[in-house]
């Protein structure tokens, strides 16, 4: 019995490490874009990537507006018709943008979290060869 459990602690010593070096290789700007559209919130990631992309193109529709256009009141209209557009994905890339930062948090959080119950087992290790 005492050789199996031998053998399962080295199997789970080699399973530790391979998640560890994989929580620790740090990701790049693609794969935390990527990461966005994976698990619960996929279907926000989507629908704030098109809001982005339709308020983009009301915001270039409203720029070739402006400079077609005679009048002040029409001037006024499309201009602000642009800068609206403009906020509105300004806004969205922000909040985009914290939420990959709060998946990269996370993922970190985790890592710790590995990390402590893997000392956690060394020092209990430790412990009991005294």
């Amino acid at each position: 019995m005492d050789n199996l459990d031998n053998k399962i602690k080295q199997a789970l010593q080699v399973e530790e490490k391979e998640i560890l070096t994989l929580f620790d290789q740090q990701q790049s700007l693609s794969q935390m874009v990527m990461d966005t559209f994976r698990g619960k919130n996929r279907w926000l990631s989507i629908l704030v990537y098109v809001y982005i992309f339709v308020f983009f193109a009301l915001s270039v529709y409203c720029a070739v507006k402006f400079f077609h256009v005679e009048t002040t009141r029409e001037l006024i209209g499309w201009g602000l018709g642009f800068v609206f557009g403009q906020f509105v994905v300004m806004m969205l890339k922000v909040w985009y943008w914290m939420e990959m930062q709060k998946n990269s948090i996370t993922r970190e959080v985790k890592r710790l979290e590995l990390k402590i119950v893997h000392l956690a087992d060394l020092l209990q290790k430790h412990l009991e060869e005294k």
